[in-house]
């Protein structure tokens, strides 16, 4: 059995970085975050640890390309580093590594075609792991559609 309850504070350092260009018909947008997180609960086991589940990185980048006629391409990879389960740092979670994809295809008369991919190379990202008890994040999964714009 397990109780959570506040704590007193949780102090959180780091920086975050921001980046975007556009050259032509492509883009790239992208982002990272560092954070030196502990907690403060004088007489607790876990006072000066991190918070469960807080990575220390976490970065994204998205590579895009988009036609003035229509068409449009992009992808994107994210990534997490790896992360306390509990308060006392003894599970982990492992870091994730995933690619993202989109593309567009204007075939004319309003309609599109579209086809998005999330976790392209079917990572295993275990989301919640409480005594063997596993969570999983989203496999691979493919979308296909047409838009209508009248």
């Amino acid at each position: 059995l397990r109780e959570r309850r506040n704590v007193n504070a949780i102090v959180a350092k780091g920086v975050e970085l921001t980046a975007s260009a556009r050259a032509g018909d492509f883009s790239f947008d992208g982002s990272y975050a560092y954070s030196h997180s502990t907690v403060h609960a004088p007489g607790q086991a876990f006072n000066g640890l991190t918070p469960l589940q807080s990575p220390r990185h976490a970065a994204s980048a998205t590579v895009a390309w988009s036609h003035h006629s229509g068409p449009s391409l992009a992808t994107t990879v994210h990534y997490v580093s790896s992360q306390y389960e509990d308060d006392l740092e003894i599970d982990r979670l492992r870091h994730a590594l995933t690619l993202d994809a989109v593309g567009n295809l204007p075939i004319g008369h309003g309609v599109t075609l579209s086809v998005r991919a999330e976790n392209l190379f079917d990572a295993r990202i275990v989301t919640r792991n409480v005594g063997g008890s596993l969570d999983l994040g989203t496999p691979r999964t493919l979308w296909f559609g047409v838009k209508y714009a009248h």
